[in-house]
């Protein structure tokens, strides 16, 4: 597990009776702030917010999410606060990792929690009546062998009066990036009225990784998503062809067969497919260039399996000096044949510019499993 490391915002419980809870349940909400403190007031949600965290509120007008769609990623820290919504928490933890997210290093932990409602809460701003939105978020269970019930929840409150909707819910495997999405449409406008997104974890003993919230209208959804990874593929010049858009080249492998397939893409059009293993080590290959002595960089890839349970997976880097190869372990994560999981790490080396060649490849650790790979990236992150 890496260190958090940045403060946490902790909240002050307090009762709040008919919202978000069942009778006589307690929890705060805390917006957090740049530097790690906390508005001075706690923000329920049974009134528009009146603090410095919203001065602009209420809003006479619904915000284009078209022009300004609502997406949080956490690359600088755990804190968002705009004209137009907030991120606040319930519960007592909420905190940072720098090296680890969905998109780009840098997401959310909760943790320290005692019932599945706590966690982050994201308020949103007046939108377009009728109109239909779409709303979702990247999870990621760790710490744990076993999967997670998760819940994406919209919430309205005016004057008092609670209404809940289950957006989307999805079994988080450990360990593994997941989206929850779902749909919705905006609400009837009223100046008293709050809606809130939140996450609801069944089991609340599991900490996990929260990344990319989105909020827009659901036409454009898709096409948001595509160029956050369209982004996340731009002017990465360590390696070439990660998602396998241009054919095989400069992919390799070691042991197995590979090939070019349609049948699965995580991006683009195609991905890349490994069969015919007989060794765990049996592996897609990608060559990385121009790695920088003491600089660390974050190695990404996801995976599916053709069929079968879930499996162990390992990327690894072999790097060759002077004729000695040696090989270095990058991260691990599972495998299922049901949807792409990412498996990703971070490293940092004093000597890898003295590296003859270098390449990363990904291991599964049942020898005979086939399996798809697609969107390996190279990205230099901060320490």
């Amino acid at each position: 597990m890496n260190k958090i490391t940045s403060s946490h915002c902790r909240s002050v419980p307090r009762r709040i009776g008919k919202l978000l809870t069942v009778a006589a349940s307690t929890f705060g909400l805390t917006a957090c702030l740049p530097g790690g403190g906390a508005v001075r007031s706690e923000v329920f949600i049974e009134a528009i917010p009146t603090t410095s965290l919203t001065s602009s509120m209420p809003y006479s007008q619904p915000v284009d999410v078209r022009k300004n769609p609502i997406q949080l990623g956490f690359d600088d820290g755990p804190f968002y606060v705009s004209p137009a919504s907030s991120l606040l928490y319930r519960g007592e933890h909420l905190g940072h990792l720098r090296d680890q997210g969905h998109l780009k290093p840098g997401s959310l932990i909760v943790e320290h929690r005692t019932v599945s409602w706590q966690g982050p809460l994201l308020t949103l701003p007046h939108l377009d009546e009728g109109r239909a939105y779409s709303a979702s978020v990247w999870v990621r269970p760790i710490d744990t062998d076993q999967p997670a019930q998760v819940k994406l929840v919209w919430t309205r409150v005016v004057a008092g009066v609670l209404n809940t909707m289950v957006l989307a819910e999805i079994t988080a495997q450990p360990r593994v990036w997941q989206k929850v999405e779902g749909e919705f449409f905006g609400p009837t406008y009223s100046a008293t009225s709050v809606n809130v997104l939140s996450l609801d974890v069944a089991e609340a003993d599991v900490r996990y990784l929260v990344d990319d919230f989105l909020v827009t209208y659901a036409e454009l959804s898709a096409e948001l998503q595509e160029a956050a990874f369209a982004a996340k593929r731009k002017g990465k010049n360590f390696i070439a062809n990660g998602s396998v858009e241009e054919g095989i080249e400069p992919w390799t492998h070691q042991g197995g067969f590979i090939s070019r397939s349609t049948a699965f893409a995580h991006t683009g059009s195609a991905s890349l497919l490994i069969a015919g293993r007989t060794q765990e080590w049996n592996a897609p290959m990608m060559p990385v260039l121009g790695l920088e002595n003491n600089k660390q960089y974050r190695f990404s890839i996801y995976a599916r399996l053709v069929e079968g349970p879930p499996v162990h997976m390992q990327l690894t880097m072999k790097r060759t000096t002077a004729g000695q190869t040696t090989f270095a372990p990058l991260g691990t994560g599972i495998a299922t044949s049901t949807g792409w999981s990412e498996i990703s790490g971070t490293f940092k080396s004093s000597s890898i510019s003295e590296a003859d060649h270098v390449a990363v490849y990904l291991e599964a650790l049942n020898p005979t499993v086939s399996y798809f790979v697609d969107t390996f990236t190279v990205e230099e992150v901060p320490e």
